[in-house]
Protein backbone atom coordinates (compact mmCIF):
# COMPACT_ATOMS: atom_id res chain seq x y z
CA UNK A 1 0.00 0.00 0.00
CA UNK A 2 1.11 3.72 -0.31
CA UNK A 3 0.63 6.90 1.08
CA UNK A 4 -0.02 10.30 -0.97
CA UNK A 5 -0.11 13.90 0.28
CA UNK A 6 -2.88 15.28 -0.63
CA UNK A 7 -3.15 19.53 -1.30
CA UNK A 8 -6.80 20.13 0.06
CA UNK A 9 -8.05 19.27 3.32
CA UNK A 10 -11.18 16.68 3.78
CA UNK A 11 -14.09 17.37 5.48
CA UNK A 12 -14.88 16.52 8.87
CA UNK A 13 -17.96 15.22 8.52
CA UNK A 14 -19.22 13.09 5.16
CA UNK A 15 -17.35 11.36 2.20
CA UNK A 16 -14.64 12.72 0.08
CA UNK A 17 -14.18 10.85 -3.83
CA UNK A 18 -10.76 11.19 -4.36
CA UNK A 19 -9.22 10.21 -7.37
CA UNK A 20 -5.35 10.17 -8.99
CA UNK A 21 -3.25 9.02 -12.33
CA UNK A 22 -1.71 6.25 -9.51
CA UNK A 23 -4.51 5.24 -8.44
CA UNK A 24 -6.59 2.14 -10.23
CA UNK A 25 -9.86 4.10 -9.52
CA UNK A 26 -11.64 6.53 -7.62
CA UNK A 27 -11.99 5.81 -3.81
CA UNK A 28 -14.07 6.61 -1.28
CA UNK A 29 -13.64 7.31 2.39
CA UNK A 30 -15.68 8.46 5.86
CA UNK A 31 -14.22 12.00 7.29
CA UNK A 32 -13.92 10.06 10.51
CA UNK A 33 -11.16 7.98 9.40
CA UNK A 34 -8.85 10.48 9.24
CA UNK A 35 -6.85 11.59 12.15
CA UNK A 36 -6.42 15.66 11.60
CA UNK A 37 -8.80 16.18 8.63
CA UNK A 38 -6.22 16.07 5.98
CA UNK A 39 -6.09 13.38 3.27
CA UNK A 40 -2.54 12.82 4.50
CA UNK A 41 -3.37 11.11 7.03
CA UNK A 42 -5.45 8.27 4.62
CA UNK A 43 -3.62 5.12 3.78
CA UNK A 44 -5.27 3.90 0.63
CA UNK A 45 -6.31 0.00 -0.11
CA UNK A 46 -7.58 -1.85 -2.97
CA UNK A 47 -11.06 -1.94 -1.56
CA UNK A 48 -14.00 0.00 -2.13
CA UNK A 49 -16.27 1.91 0.85
CA UNK A 50 -19.85 2.90 0.09
CA UNK A 51 -22.19 4.97 2.43
CA UNK A 52 -25.41 2.68 3.14
CA UNK A 53 -28.72 3.94 1.46
CA UNK A 54 -31.27 6.10 3.90
CA UNK A 55 -34.60 5.80 3.85
CA UNK A 56 -37.62 8.33 4.22
CA UNK A 57 -40.58 8.04 4.57
CA UNK A 58 -44.42 10.12 4.21
CA UNK A 59 -48.07 9.96 3.73
CA UNK A 60 -50.05 11.97 1.46
CA UNK A 61 -52.10 13.01 2.39
CA UNK A 62 -51.32 12.81 6.11
CA UNK A 63 -54.50 13.45 7.25
CA UNK A 64 -57.74 11.19 5.69
CA UNK A 65 -61.11 10.61 7.15
CA UNK A 66 -61.89 6.82 8.31
CA UNK A 67 -62.59 4.74 5.46
CA UNK A 68 -60.58 7.13 2.98
CA UNK A 69 -57.07 5.64 1.31
CA UNK A 70 -54.14 7.42 1.75
CA UNK A 71 -50.51 7.04 -0.27
CA UNK A 72 -47.56 5.69 1.94
CA UNK A 73 -44.51 6.37 -0.37
CA UNK A 74 -40.74 5.20 1.06
CA UNK A 75 -37.84 6.79 -0.82
CA UNK A 76 -34.82 4.97 -0.82
CA UNK A 77 -31.43 7.65 -1.16
CA UNK A 78 -28.19 6.19 -2.06
CA UNK A 79 -26.74 9.89 -3.24
CA UNK A 80 -23.80 9.16 -1.79
CA UNK A 81 -22.38 6.86 -3.84
CA UNK A 82 -21.60 6.37 -7.46
CA UNK A 83 -22.75 2.87 -7.98
CA UNK A 84 -26.02 0.75 -7.72
CA UNK A 85 -27.13 -0.37 -4.05
CA UNK A 86 -29.07 -3.58 -4.36
CA UNK A 87 -30.70 -5.41 -1.61
CA UNK A 88 -29.60 -8.19 -0.56
CA UNK A 89 -32.87 -8.91 1.65
CA UNK A 90 -36.39 -8.01 1.60
CA UNK A 91 -37.23 -5.14 3.07
CA UNK A 92 -41.03 -5.39 5.11
CA UNK A 93 -42.66 -2.78 6.15
CA UNK A 94 -45.07 -4.00 9.07
CA UNK A 95 -48.10 -1.27 9.72
CA UNK A 96 -49.29 -0.59 12.69
CA UNK A 97 -52.55 -2.37 14.49
CA UNK A 98 -55.47 -1.02 12.52
CA UNK A 99 -53.70 0.14 9.46
CA UNK A 100 -54.36 -2.40 5.98
CA UNK A 101 -53.31 -2.26 2.81
CA UNK A 102 -56.12 -0.70 0.98
CA UNK A 103 -58.09 -1.76 -2.17
CA UNK A 104 -56.91 -1.68 -4.71
CA UNK A 105 -53.23 -1.62 -3.35
CA UNK A 106 -51.56 0.40 -6.46
CA UNK A 107 -48.35 -0.40 -5.23
CA UNK A 108 -45.58 0.64 -7.55
CA UNK A 109 -41.82 1.25 -7.11
CA UNK A 110 -39.30 3.22 -9.36
CA UNK A 111 -36.71 0.94 -8.09
CA UNK A 112 -34.65 -0.78 -10.64
CA UNK A 113 -35.43 -4.42 -10.46
CA UNK A 114 -37.80 -4.36 -7.61
CA UNK A 115 -40.97 -6.18 -7.15
CA UNK A 116 -43.57 -4.88 -4.35
CA UNK A 117 -45.93 -7.52 -2.72
CA UNK A 118 -48.48 -5.95 -0.80
CA UNK A 119 -52.28 -7.73 -0.23
CA UNK A 120 -55.28 -5.75 0.11
CA UNK A 121 -56.81 -6.21 3.80
CA UNK A 122 -52.73 -7.13 5.35
CA UNK A 123 -50.40 -5.19 7.49
CA UNK A 124 -47.11 -6.03 5.15
CA UNK A 125 -45.59 -4.02 2.37
CA UNK A 126 -42.02 -5.75 0.75
CA UNK A 127 -39.79 -4.67 -1.64
CA UNK A 128 -38.16 -8.09 -2.79
CA UNK A 129 -34.19 -8.75 -2.17
CA UNK A 130 -32.50 -7.69 -5.61
CA UNK A 131 -34.06 -4.25 -6.00
CA UNK A 132 -31.82 -1.99 -6.80
CA UNK A 133 -31.01 2.16 -5.33
CA UNK A 134 -29.59 4.04 -8.50
CA UNK A 135 -26.36 5.43 -8.16
CA UNK A 136 -26.05 8.76 -7.06
CA UNK A 137 -29.65 9.15 -6.95
CA UNK A 138 -33.11 7.59 -5.17
CA UNK A 139 -35.67 5.65 -5.67
CA UNK A 140 -39.47 5.00 -4.17
CA UNK A 141 -42.48 2.79 -3.34
CA UNK A 142 -46.13 3.25 -2.73
CA UNK A 143 -48.83 1.88 -1.78
CA UNK A 144 -52.55 3.00 -0.75
CA UNK A 145 -53.17 2.21 3.43
CA UNK A 146 -56.59 2.95 4.84
CA UNK A 147 -57.52 2.32 8.24
CA UNK A 148 -61.75 2.10 9.28
CA UNK A 149 -60.85 3.50 12.72
CA UNK A 150 -60.46 7.14 14.16
CA UNK A 151 -56.47 7.16 15.27
CA UNK A 152 -52.87 8.19 14.65
CA UNK A 153 -50.76 5.74 12.87
CA UNK A 154 -46.72 5.56 13.30
CA UNK A 155 -45.63 3.29 10.94
CA UNK A 156 -41.84 2.68 11.35
CA UNK A 157 -39.13 1.28 9.99
CA UNK A 158 -36.01 -0.08 12.00
CA UNK A 159 -32.59 0.65 11.54
CA UNK A 160 -30.78 -2.11 9.95
CA UNK A 161 -33.98 -2.86 7.85
CA UNK A 162 -33.04 -2.14 4.98
CA UNK A 163 -29.83 -4.11 4.08
CA UNK A 164 -28.12 -3.53 0.75
CA UNK A 165 -24.52 -4.34 -0.35
CA UNK A 166 -23.67 -0.95 0.34
CA UNK A 167 -24.90 -1.82 4.53
CA UNK A 168 -27.44 -1.89 6.31
CA UNK A 169 -29.50 1.60 7.04
CA UNK A 170 -28.11 3.09 10.45
CA UNK A 171 -31.29 4.66 11.20
CA UNK A 172 -34.68 4.37 11.96
CA UNK A 173 -37.56 6.22 10.17
CA UNK A 174 -41.02 7.06 10.92
CA UNK A 175 -44.48 9.14 9.59
CA UNK A 176 -47.59 9.36 11.25
CA UNK A 177 -50.97 9.04 9.81
CA UNK A 178 -54.18 11.04 11.45
CA UNK A 179 -57.54 8.73 10.22
CA UNK A 180 -60.45 11.23 11.56
CA UNK A 181 -63.92 10.29 11.95
CA UNK A 182 -65.71 9.74 8.38
CA UNK A 183 -68.53 11.52 7.30
CA UNK A 184 -70.62 8.51 6.45
CA UNK A 185 -70.56 4.86 6.46
CA UNK A 186 -67.43 3.23 5.61
CA UNK A 187 -67.49 0.45 4.19
CA UNK A 188 -70.82 0.53 3.26
CA UNK A 189 -71.15 -3.62 2.67
CA UNK A 190 -68.84 -5.70 5.35
CA UNK A 191 -69.43 -9.54 4.72
CA UNK A 192 -67.32 -11.25 2.14
CA UNK A 193 -69.45 -12.93 -0.93
CA UNK A 194 -73.18 -11.79 0.21
CA UNK A 195 -74.39 -13.47 -2.81
CA UNK A 196 -72.30 -17.15 -2.60
CA UNK A 197 -71.39 -16.54 -5.68
CA UNK A 198 -67.87 -18.07 -5.22
CA UNK A 199 -69.04 -21.32 -3.95
CA UNK A 200 -67.00 -24.30 -5.82
CA UNK A 201 -69.15 -26.08 -8.93
CA UNK A 202 -67.76 -29.58 -7.63
CA UNK A 203 -67.69 -29.71 -3.86
CA UNK A 204 -69.95 -26.97 -3.07
CA UNK A 205 -67.92 -25.85 -0.73
CA UNK A 206 -67.71 -21.89 -0.35
CA UNK A 207 -64.30 -19.68 0.55
CA UNK A 208 -66.36 -17.13 2.37
CA UNK A 209 -68.43 -18.90 4.14
CA UNK A 210 -68.12 -21.67 6.64
CA UNK A 211 -71.16 -24.33 6.35
CA UNK A 212 -72.39 -27.71 7.79
CA UNK A 213 -75.50 -29.74 6.89
CA UNK A 214 -76.52 -33.42 8.49
CA UNK A 215 -77.70 -34.34 5.27
CA UNK A 216 -75.92 -32.28 2.73
CA UNK A 217 -72.10 -31.80 3.96
CA UNK A 218 -73.29 -27.93 3.31
CA UNK A 219 -76.25 -25.92 2.16
CA UNK A 220 -75.06 -24.57 -0.49
CA UNK A 221 -76.87 -24.88 -3.42
CA UNK A 222 -77.50 -24.40 -7.60
CA UNK A 223 -80.21 -25.96 -9.59
CA UNK A 224 -77.94 -27.47 -11.34
CA UNK A 225 -77.13 -29.85 -8.30
CA UNK A 226 -79.60 -29.79 -5.68
CA UNK A 227 -82.75 -29.33 -8.19
CA UNK A 228 -85.80 -26.51 -7.43
CA UNK A 229 -87.69 -28.94 -5.68
CA UNK A 230 -90.94 -28.42 -7.35
CA UNK A 231 -90.32 -24.52 -8.02
CA UNK A 232 -89.58 -24.04 -4.21
CA UNK A 233 -86.64 -23.41 -3.98
CA UNK A 234 -83.60 -21.42 -5.79
CA UNK A 235 -81.52 -18.54 -5.84
CA UNK A 236 -82.73 -14.98 -5.46
CA UNK A 237 -80.28 -14.01 -8.72
CA UNK A 238 -76.99 -15.38 -9.78
CA UNK A 239 -76.52 -19.66 -9.38
CA UNK A 240 -76.09 -19.76 -6.43
CA UNK A 241 -77.84 -19.52 -3.20
CA UNK A 242 -78.06 -21.44 1.09
CA UNK A 243 -81.00 -24.30 0.92
CA UNK A 244 -81.82 -24.67 4.33
CA UNK A 245 -84.20 -28.35 4.05
CA UNK A 246 -84.42 -30.56 1.55
CA UNK A 247 -83.79 -33.39 3.06
CA UNK A 248 -87.04 -35.29 1.63
CA UNK A 249 -88.54 -35.73 4.67
CA UNK A 250 -85.52 -36.50 7.29
CA UNK A 251 -84.34 -34.27 10.28
CA UNK A 252 -82.16 -31.42 8.95
CA UNK A 253 -80.19 -29.37 11.12
CA UNK A 254 -77.41 -27.11 9.22
CA UNK A 255 -75.66 -24.18 9.47
CA UNK A 256 -73.61 -20.77 8.01
CA UNK A 257 -71.47 -18.20 9.20
CA UNK A 258 -68.76 -15.99 9.07
CA UNK A 259 -66.35 -13.81 11.08
CA UNK A 260 -66.42 -10.13 10.37
CA UNK A 261 -64.91 -6.81 12.06
CA UNK A 262 -67.93 -4.28 12.56
CA UNK A 263 -66.57 -0.23 12.90
CA UNK A 264 -67.97 1.43 15.64
CA UNK A 265 -68.66 4.57 12.90
CA UNK A 266 -71.78 4.35 12.01
CA UNK A 267 -74.89 2.17 12.82
CA UNK A 268 -75.06 -1.28 10.91
CA UNK A 269 -78.06 -4.03 9.73
CA UNK A 270 -77.72 -7.28 8.58
CA UNK A 271 -79.96 -7.66 5.65
CA UNK A 272 -80.52 -10.67 4.14
CA UNK A 273 -83.55 -12.20 1.33
CA UNK A 274 -85.33 -14.96 2.97
CA UNK A 275 -87.95 -17.64 1.17
CA UNK A 276 -90.05 -20.54 2.92
CA UNK A 277 -90.88 -21.99 -0.12
CA UNK A 278 -92.12 -24.87 1.31
CA UNK A 279 -93.54 -26.06 4.83
CA UNK A 280 -93.48 -29.20 6.16
CA UNK A 281 -95.24 -28.63 9.72
CA UNK A 282 -92.51 -30.02 11.80
CA UNK A 283 -91.69 -27.56 13.61
CA UNK A 284 -88.15 -25.88 10.94
CA UNK A 285 -87.22 -22.91 12.22
CA UNK A 286 -84.04 -20.62 11.66
CA UNK A 287 -82.00 -19.11 14.13
CA UNK A 288 -79.94 -15.79 13.36
CA UNK A 289 -77.40 -14.91 15.81
CA UNK A 290 -74.46 -13.10 16.99
CA UNK A 291 -71.51 -14.11 18.95
CA UNK A 292 -74.01 -17.03 19.80
CA UNK A 293 -76.48 -14.40 21.34
CA UNK A 294 -80.13 -14.89 18.65
CA UNK A 295 -80.86 -11.55 17.31
CA UNK A 296 -84.11 -13.13 15.32
CA UNK A 297 -86.18 -16.26 14.88
CA UNK A 298 -88.03 -17.71 11.92
CA UNK A 299 -90.18 -20.34 12.03
CA UNK A 300 -92.40 -21.67 9.27
CA UNK A 301 -95.49 -19.46 8.07
CA UNK A 302 -99.03 -20.34 7.69
CA UNK A 303 -98.58 -21.08 4.22
CA UNK A 304 -95.42 -21.15 1.66
CA UNK A 305 -93.91 -18.00 0.19
CA UNK A 306 -93.83 -17.64 -3.77
CA UNK A 307 -91.11 -15.34 -3.52
CA UNK A 308 -88.18 -14.04 -1.87
CA UNK A 309 -88.22 -11.39 1.13
CA UNK A 310 -85.87 -9.09 2.63
CA UNK A 311 -85.07 -9.09 6.30
CA UNK A 312 -83.25 -6.55 8.40
CA UNK A 313 -81.92 -6.47 11.72
CA UNK A 314 -80.28 -3.89 13.48
CA UNK A 315 -77.00 -5.16 14.81
CA UNK A 316 -75.68 -1.73 16.03
CA UNK A 317 -74.73 -3.19 19.42
CA UNK A 318 -72.40 -5.02 17.87
CA UNK A 319 -70.45 -1.43 15.83
CA UNK A 320 -67.60 -1.74 18.39
CA UNK A 321 -64.34 -2.72 15.82
CA UNK A 322 -64.40 -6.16 17.12
CA UNK A 323 -64.49 -9.29 15.53
CA UNK A 324 -67.97 -10.85 15.24
CA UNK A 325 -69.57 -14.35 13.93
CA UNK A 326 -72.66 -13.78 12.03
CA UNK A 327 -74.53 -17.24 12.47
CA UNK A 328 -77.80 -18.85 10.55
CA UNK A 329 -78.89 -22.49 12.08
CA UNK A 330 -81.50 -24.74 10.66
CA UNK A 331 -83.46 -26.93 12.31
CA UNK A 332 -86.50 -29.24 11.45
CA UNK A 333 -87.81 -32.85 12.64
CA UNK A 334 -88.07 -35.59 10.40
CA UNK A 335 -91.34 -36.43 8.50
CA UNK A 336 -93.31 -35.57 5.18
CA UNK A 337 -93.31 -33.11 3.22
CA UNK A 338 -90.36 -31.37 4.40
CA UNK A 339 -89.60 -27.47 4.56
CA UNK A 340 -87.67 -25.37 2.21
CA UNK A 341 -85.94 -21.91 3.99
CA UNK A 342 -83.75 -20.40 0.96
CA UNK A 343 -81.64 -17.83 1.56
CA UNK A 344 -79.62 -15.01 -0.30
CA UNK A 345 -77.45 -11.91 -0.69
CA UNK A 346 -76.77 -11.64 2.84
CA UNK A 347 -74.95 -8.44 4.17
CA UNK A 348 -74.15 -5.98 6.73
CA UNK A 349 -75.08 -2.75 5.61
CA UNK A 350 -75.52 1.12 6.82
CA UNK A 351 -79.24 1.13 6.71
CA UNK A 352 -82.07 -1.05 6.61
CA UNK A 353 -82.78 -3.34 3.59
CA UNK A 354 -82.97 -2.05 0.31
CA UNK A 355 -86.15 -1.80 -1.91
CA UNK A 356 -85.23 -3.85 -4.86
CA UNK A 357 -83.76 -6.96 -4.76
CA UNK A 358 -80.60 -7.71 -6.67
Amino acid sequence: MSRRTPTRAIPAAGWLWFACAACSASQAFAAGEVADGTISDLIFTSGFEYAAPTIGMVFSPDNVPAGTPSTLILTFYNTEAPVAATLTANLVDTLPAGLVIASPPNATTTCTSGTVSATAGSSTLTLGSGAQVPAANACTVAVAVASTTAAAYTNTIPAGALQTDHGASNAPTSAVLTVTPGSGCIPAQLLDDPGFETTDSGSLFNPSWAGTSTNFDVPFCSVNICGSFGGTAGPLSGIYWVLFGGANGQAEDSTIEQTVTIPSSSPRYLNFWLRIGAIGGHGANLVVSIDGTTIATYQEPASAEATYTQRSIDVSSYADDNIHTVHFHFNTGAGSPGANFSVDFVRLECSPGTVAAP
